[in-house]
């Protein structure tokens, strides 16, 4: 079995400089990284895929340094106006914004080349929805509604208990949807409506096998 490196460990190679290059670490063969240790490295962006170099030593590296640039949006909060945000409307962007960043958080835990334009699809379209103002919903009028193939997104998850938050995320969303359908009576017929309906029964079945795989 390899040696076994906790955050304590990784904080002190850290302060000496052991074993890091700029943005990557060397590794003996066989190293295991607690999970503390691994939020450490993530924390300094410091992320790493096993790869054999010919000292037999691991570099890590990343497959997905793209995602780091991806920032989910946020509308600027209007403080004298706060009767707005006790809106279904509000309440349903927030619903979607909260999920989007756990989706983020779910993909940059993998240690694997991931699905560039699969992922960008699914996360541009979180922006879309989510700083969208409830007088622009027409402008969505010619976004055309897509399978987005969320299920072709294979992930390795090490903590089932952020996955039981996407499930819980999925229920805000629908709540707040039921919501807005007492609020605004056509609000079924918009196509905002019907875009984020096929985008959490895809998120649904998506997040459901992969609670599948686990117990398999």
């Amino acid at each position: 079995m390899g040696k076994l490196l906790t955050e304590d460990d990784v904080r002190q190679m850290f302060k000496q400089k052991e074993l890091f290059d700029k943005d990557s670490i060397s590794l003996p063969r066989g190293t295991i990284l607690t999970p503390s240790a691994k939020s450490f490295l993530a924390e300094h962006q410091i992320k790493f895929k096993s790869t054999v170099l010919k000292d037999g030593k691991l570099r890590s590296d990343n497959h997905n340094s793209w995602l780091d640039s991806f920032t989910i949006k946020q509308n600027e909060i209007d403080f004298q106006q706060l009767d707005n945000y006790r809106t279904p409307f509000f309440k349903l962007q927030s619903a979607l914004r909260e999920q989007a960043l756990l989706f983020l958080k779910i993909l940059k835990e993998q240690d694997f080349e991931l699905n560039r334009n699969l992922v960008n699809n699914v996360l541009e379209l979180f922006n879309t929805l989510i700083v969208l103002e409830p007088a622009q919903l027409n402008k969505l009028d010619n976004l055309a509604t897509v399978d987005l193939q969320i299920n072709k997104l294979k992930i390795k998850c090490s903590h089932e208990i952020i996955i039981q938050f996407m499930l819980l995320s999925l229920e805000r969303v629908a709540i707040q949807l039921a919501d807005c359908l007492i609020v605004y009576p056509d609000f079924k017929q918009a196509h905002f409506y019907q875009l984020i309906v096929n985008l959490e029964d895809e998120m649904q079945a998506w997040v459901r096998s992969i609670l599948k795989e686990g117990e398999e």
